[in-house]
C-alpha cells in the first residue's frame, strides 16, 4: 500500500494537479488582498469626502457669522451718517 503511494505522488498529472492547485490558491489571496484594499482604499474616501462636507459646513457657517457681522456694523454705520446729516 505504501508503494501506491509514493507511486501517485511521482505520477505527472498528480504533481500537476497540484502545481495548478497551489497556483490557484495564490491567485485566490491575491484577489482577498486586492479586495481588502479597495475596501479601504473606499473606506478613506468616504471618510475624507465626510470631513471636506463638515469643514465646508463649518466655513459656511463661520462665513456667514461674518457676513452677518459685517451688516450690522454697515447698519449702524449708517445709522450714524443719517444722524449726521439730519
Amino acid at each position: 500500500m505504501r508503494q501506491a503511494a509514493s507511486e501517485q505522488s511521482t505520477d505527472p498529472a498528480h504533481v500537476q494537479a497540484y502545481s495548478h492547485l497551489s497556483d490557484l490558491r495564490e491567485c485566490f489571496e491575491q484577489l482577498i488582498q486586492t479586495v481588502s484594499d479597495r475596501g479601504k482604499a473606499e473606506n478613506s474616501a468616504r471618510d475624507l469626502e465626510a470631513r471636506s462636507e463638515q469643514l465646508a459646513s463649518r466655513n459656511t457657517a463661520n462665513n456667514m457669522e461674518r457676513i452677518l457681522s459685517d451688516l450690522q456694523q454697515v447698519k449702524a454705520e449708517n445709522q450714524a451718517m443719517m444722524g449726521r446729516l439730519r
